[in-house]
């Protein structure tokens, strides 16, 4: 009863807090549309006021104040200046303001010379001769702020100083908007300038080929055709006695040598900070599971603490499985402890028998493509995240031959299987391994249609299915072959099938070529990965599973079908990239942060 008292005074506090600031926000909603629409004597003298201290730029404010108030009724906080957003604006406004008012200087210059006087005074008195006047669309510049400003720079830097400092605020906001330092813009203008000209130089390039070859043809169209006359005589018709053969023409084409792309087109993620603030949650969660244990006279305390990108995992020795099973069951009160739903607690032996429990962090690392691609140091295998303690987890293919990858998480497996595509396209040429991407939603992985690395074109229809199956059938038993004959230089060739569950459903043959490529291929480096969020047993059927070397678990909603794909329960995994990998080889499960890929993180 006492525990239900006090959640309802706290409702009833957030409550008044969340009308609190949906008040405002309609308040400053209400003042930025009377001021712009000018509404009444009130409007009409408001916008005055504002055109008079902040200029021509006074409709930034009302747009400012419009778009704070949506804010503060959406997200219900007041704003933070701290924030380096909100300091960028600062900067860029301050910048304006007095870069505008360098008209108004000029037209006042003779006027303050004269009566000795300053900028800011003759600039009120401008304004107040356009009111008395009612020329209110007249120039205002920077208004009495961007006066202000000016006249500080002014007498202590003069013209050509005032200008800078203005660029300067400019150039600063704009930085500390978009978080870049200057040497990050430098960099992106450098290098967008090389490679829009790598591009340009292309394009021109090619089109004068086109244009060469043309030509060429053209010629060779209007000289005298080379001919070889073959004697022939038909009985039936003598008048036949001769039959002209054309020599073909054939244009060999170079193909351009492969050039990798540069990881400085890829970004990092904002991470500063973020393990160090989570470090002290870390600890203060590690001084509750302690007092737990103690609690309940377990004689257990925690001998191991890491911190990951999602989770932070607790390592707790135990003498035997009894313990861990007496914990489990009072696991519920360790949840109320820790205040969270998404705890994972369970047995695991590697070396000593523990105890493993996985805490959701509050401070989320986020994985970027570059990171895991700059510290990746085999050049065999596919990076793809980092696993609990934070060390960088790849994809053996030679170990984990086949993956099926499943879970109700949609963006996440989309996000690794791009991961896996964009690391291939990074670190080998087309000569060292061949992709063939099957994606019959034809949009999640349409981006790599044009890739160079195609062992076989861009399928996202079922019609197209069969002959790259009979193709990549046909391609394995070859391999084979030749592994009889002593020739083992073979160039891998990964076949990822993107939600076609039920091609082979209707069709016998489809699901004897995919078999035979499952079982077989592995022996020849020809991998799978096979992704969908349908598990149906009727399309992944017992058989169909037992080929699989590896499974990568997304979040599921279900808790009866996770145990059974997975003999564990991935209903408490999060979103955004965290999963589970399952390896059949040594029969353990991984808990990884896949990377976190973002709209830039293209290599094409």
């Amino acid at each position: 009863m006492s525990k239900e008292k006090k959640r309802k005074i706290i409702d009833d506090k957030d409550k008044e807090g969340l009308v609190y600031f949906e008040i405002w926000g309609i308040l400053l909603i209400l003042i930025s549309i009377i001021l712009v629409s000018e509404l009444g004597p009130v409007g009409r003298t408001l916008n005055t006021l504002f055109k008079m201290i902040f200029g021509d730029w006074y409709w930034l404010i009302l747009i400012f104040m419009f778009y704070y108030g949506a804010l503060m009724i959406i997200y219900h906080e007041f704003i933070t200046y701290t924030s380096i957003k909100i300091k960028g604006i600062i900067f860029i406004s301050a910048g304006l303001l007095i870069y505008s008012h360098f008209p108004i200087y000029n037209a006042l210059e003779d006027t303050i010379n004269t009566n000795n006087s300053n900028i800011v005074t003759e600039t009120y008195n401008l304004f107040l001769s356009y009111i008395n006047k009612n020329k209110l669309s007249s120039a205002f510049g920077g208004g009495l702020l961007g006066a202000f400003f000016f006249w500080i720079t002014y007498v202590l830097l003069g013209e050509i100083g005032t200008r800078i400092i203005a660029i300067i605020l400019l150039v600063s906001g704009v930085a500390y908007i978009f978080e870049k330092t200057i040497y990050d813009f430098i960099d992106d203008i450098y290098f967008g300038t090389v490679n829009y000209y790598k591009k340009s130089k292309k394009i021109v390039k090619n089109t004068l080929t086109k244009m060469h070859e043309a030509s060429k043809l053209n010629k060779i169209q209007k000289s005298e055709v080379i001919s070889e006359k073959v004697p022939f005589v038909n009985s039936e018709n003598q008048g036949f006695k001769n039959i002209v053969l054309t020599k073909s023409e054939h244009i060999d084409m170079k193909r351009p040598k492969y050039i990798k792309p540069s990881m400085r087109v890829l970004k990092y993620h904002e991470n500063k900070n973020v393990l160090e603030r989570q470090k002290e949650i870390t600890i203060q969660n590690a001084r509750t599971i302690n007092d737990f244990l103690n609690s309940f006279h377990f004689n257990l305390e925690i001998n191991e603490v890491y911190i990951g990108s999602t989770i932070s995992t607790y390592i707790i020795e135990v003498e035997n499985s009894i313990k861990t099973k007496k914990i489990i069951n009072y696991s519920k009160d360790l949840v109320n402890r820790l205040e969270t739903n998404n705890i994972r607690i369970y047995e695991k032996y590697e070396n000593k028998q523990c105890l493993i429990i996985e805490v959701p962090n509050e401070y989320r690392y986020l994985v970027s493509l570059r990171e895991i691609l700059e510290e990746d140091s085999d050049k065999d295998l596919i990076p793809i995240g980092r696993n609990y303690s934070g060390k960088i987890y790849s994809i053996n293919f030679l170990i984990m031959a086949n993956i099926l990858m499943i879970g109700n998480d949609i963006n996440s497996k989309i996000d690794l299987l791009k991961t896996i595509i964009n690391v291939i396209v990074f670190k080998f040429n087309p000569s060292e391994f061949k992709i063939v991407c099957c994606d019959s939603t034809k949009f999640e992985l349409n981006q790599f249609e044009d890739i160079p690395h195609l062992y076989y074109h861009f399928i996202s229809d079922f019609q197209s299915m069969k002959p790259m199956l009979i193709k990549l059938y046909t391609e394995v038993e070859q391999r084979l072959n030749n592994i009889e004959n002593n020739e083992t230089n073979l160039t891998p060739i990964l076949l990822i099938l993107n939600d076609f569950v039920d091609f082979y459903i209707n069709n016998n043959d489809y699901l004897k070529y995919l078999n035979y490529i499952l079982v077989y291929g592995s022996k020849v480096k020809v991998y799978t990965i096979y992704a969908t969020n349908n598990m149906d047993d009727r399309i992944l059927t017992n058989n169909l599973r037992a080929q699989f070397d590896g499974l990568i678990a997304f979040m599921i909603n279900n808790k009866e079908i996770s145990f059974k794909y997975l003999e564990d329960d991935a209903t408490k995994l999060l979103k955004d990239g965290d999963c589970l990998i399952f390896s059949r080889s040594d029969n353990t499960n991984t808990r990884l942060q896949a990377v976190n890929l973002t709209n830039d993180d293209r290599f094409y």
